[in-house]
């Protein structure tokens, strides 16, 4: 089956997902090898172990919990290392990885909005620093430069009460940093109104298919030439 020439990726309304899909989405969207995310920041040796393990959970669970603890513990307490002063989580993604052989080859375009936030927001800060994408919508939630997320310590709010989960790795794509404290930025900015919303429109998605259209007709009369 032929390559074909264009890919529509939405990340609209993405609320993040894990490193290691976009890795492996990563490595079928480039034809380079590549380094998708910084080595990946914590506080200390024993931040890992500050996930709440035994959070909530019923009885089943937690004997289960109980049993497999000592794996858990072992394998958190051996995920970080050391480096300049500083301690880092071991993650896959920030190793030198190759694109897939069946990677794609053609034009992408990207639809980003102001809920695309984490693993979503890193995706598409990578491809927009390596010019593998054209971004069409509207600034992400998530910012250009990097999240923590990873994995979370869950704490209940003294008089709200709320369980807040707080991140507790520093994650930041491979990229040249903006410095500007922003979300990913669209190549085409177009925003959503509420009569688009009302009336069911899609003006971002629009956009794509118009210039593609007139892309492919730009091509056929070159063609003919």
């Amino acid at each position: 089956m032929p390559n074909p020439p264009y890919l529509i990726i939405d990340v609209r309304n993405n609320y993040g997902g894990s490193l290691e899909e976009i890795h492996k989405l990563y490595s079928y969207l480039t034809t380079e090898p590549y380094i998708l995310i910084k080595p990946s920041q914590v506080n200390s040796a024993t931040t890992p172990l500050k996930t709440n393990y035994f959070r909530k959970g019923n009885l089943l669970q937690y004997t289960f919990k109980t049993f497999t603890y000592p794996a858990f513990f072992f394998a958190q307490t051996f995920s970080t290392y050391k480096k300049d002063g500083k301690f880092y989580y071991k993650i896959k993604a920030d190793k030198p990885a190759k694109p897939d052989k069946n990677a794609f080859k053609g034009k992408i375009f990207v639809l980003i909005n102001g809920s695309s936030f984490s693993a979503s927001s890193i995706l598409t800060a990578k491809l927009k620093n390596d010019k593998r994408a054209v971004l069409v919508g509207e600034e992400t939630g998530g910012a250009n430069d990097g999240t923590v997320a990873g994995f979370y310590s869950y704490q209940v709010l003294p008089n709200s009460k709320i369980d807040l989960p707080i991140g507790l790795v520093l994650v930041q794509p491979d990229i040249t940093p903006t410095q500007t404290k922003k979300g990913v930025l669209p190549d085409i900015p177009i925003k959503e109104t509420m009569e688009d919303i009302i009336h069911q429109r899609d003006p971002q998605l629009n956009w794509i298919l118009t210039d593609i259209k007139n892309e492919k007709a730009k091509n056929k009369k070159y063609l003919m030439k």
